[in-house]
C-alpha cells in the first residue's frame, strides 16, 4: 500500500487515494497482488497514469497475470481522467494543462479469454515495456460476465446489412 501519490498531490481529494489503499507502481517490477473470492473472466481497474504533457491523455498499458502466468497486457488511459480548472462545475474544466487538476482516475475494464475460479493469485505489474511514469492503482473489481444473450427470435442481425452499407461506400456508391 502507498500513501498518495507524491507527484500529483490533487489526487488526494479521491475517495480511495484519501484513505491511502491506493498503490503507486513506478519501477520495472513493482506490483500489487490480489487473491480472488469469486470466478472472474473481466476485470476492472480504477487507475491513474500522467496526461500528456499538453494534455489530452495519453494510453499505457500494465502487465495481468495470473497464478504467475502472463495473461495480457491491460491498456489504461487518462484522456477522461485529467481536466484542469478552478471549479468542479464541467462548464470550467477542460482537457489543457493549468488550474487545478481535477477527477484524476478512470476505469479501465479488460474481458479476459477464460474464466478464472476463485483463489486465483493474481497480479498488476509494472514491466518493462510498460511505460507511464508512474501506475496508481486504488481499485480492483473482478467480475463474471455472461455470455452475450441471444436475440429474440423475431430480431435481425444488422451486422450484414452494415458491412453492405460500408462495402457500398467505400466504393462510391
Amino acid at each position: 500500500m502507498a500513501s498518495p501519490p507524491v507527484s500529483s498531490p490533487t489526487a488526494t481529494s479521491n475517495a480511495f487515494v484519501r484513505t491511502s489503499k491506493s498503490v503507486r507502481l513506478e519501477d520495472t517490477g513493482d506490483h500489487v497482488e490480489f487473491t480472488s473470492t469469486n470466478a472472474a473472466n473481466s476485470l476492472v481497474v480504477r487507475n491513474s497514469i500522467p496526461d500528456a504533457a499538453g494534455g489530452g491523455g495519453r494510453e499505457a498499458t500494465l502487465s495481468l497475470y495470473a497464478d504467475g502466468e502472463f495473461v495480457r497486457k491491460l491498456t489504461l488511459s487518462s484522456r477522461h481522467s485529467w481536466l484542469y480548472g478552478d471549479t468542479d462545475g464541467p462548464e470550467g474544466l477542460t482537457n489543457t494543462p493549468g488550474g487545478d487538476a481535477r477527477r484524476l482516475f478512470d476505469e479501465s475494464h479488460a474481458l479476459l479469454t477464460e474464466t478464472y475460479p476463485a483463489g486465483t493469485e493474481s497480479r498488476l505489474q509494472r514491466d518493462a515495456g510498460d511505460t507511464a511514469d508512474f501506475y496508481v492503482v486504488d481499485l480492483i473489481d473482478l467480475e463474471q460476465v455472461a455470455p452475450p444473450a441471444p436475440g429474440p427470435t423475431w430480431s435481425r442481425s444488422c451486422r450484414p446489412r452494415f458491412a453492405c452499407i460500408t462495402a457500398c461506400r467505400s466504393n462510391g456508391v
